[in-house]
């Protein structure tokens, strides 16, 4: 009687490598399967929008405040200031008007006031500069004016802009929101300026 013959190395090769596939599948399907149904993935479960948020033509102007009401009611009635256009051409917005506003006042004359406008509703840019040195009070009650005056008609926002403005009267290159209005102080032209913060 003959002995049986040995498999050949291929087959044996072929036995080992799918009884390692078959154990790894079946190894792993169940693992795998409760993973699936117990992990919850990390992120928002919708993607974000892509589309950028653009500005609308109200947010190009200082929000509820008029020419009149800053230029009227706060500079030239409240505190005697002249007003007028400008004859300077350039701008610091892309606002069609500019008003110019100096104080009557004798020895005052470096303190003035610039509105840039498109309508009486629509101011895109103040600016008031105190050529008087640091620690003035006569700055910083101008400064803290404006800060008051931005928010005619939102009086809650007022003493915050007020008492930032007046804080911050010497400050250099400082800046805070407020009520949708961006106020820069610069100490090298020892100015305050007010634009739209969108």
């Amino acid at each position: 009687m003959s002995a049986p013959r040995k498999p050949g190395a291929a087959v044996t090769v072929l036995l080992i490598v799918g009884a390692l596939i078959v154990g790894g599948v079946l190894g792993s399907g169940p693992g795998a399967v409760a993973a699936y149904f117990t992990t919850q993935p990390d992120g928002p479960t919708a993607p974000p929008s892509m589309l950028p948020e653009f500005p609308d033509a109200a947010r190009r102007y200082l929000p509820d405040l008029t020419v009149a009401s800053l230029a009227s009611g706060w500079l030239v009635k409240a505190n005697g200031y002249r007003c007028g256009p400008s004859e300077i051409k350039s701008r610091r917005s892309a606002a069609k008007n500019l008003m110019s506003c100096t104080t009557t006042e004798a020895g005052l004359s470096s303190m003035n006031v610039g509105i840039e406008y498109d309508g009486d509703a629509q101011i895109q840019y103040v600016s008031v500069r105190c050529g008087h040195k640091p620690g003035s009070n006569y700055c910083k009650t101008l400064f803290a004016g404006l800060g008051d005056a931005l928010f005619f008609s939102r009086r809650e926002l007022a003493k915050q802009a007020a008492e930032w403005a007046g804080e911050n009267v010497d400050g250099d290159n400082v800046s805070t929101s407020i009520g949708g209005i961006r106020l820069s102080v610069d100490l090298g032209s020892h100015s305050i300026t007010a634009i739209p913060d969108a």
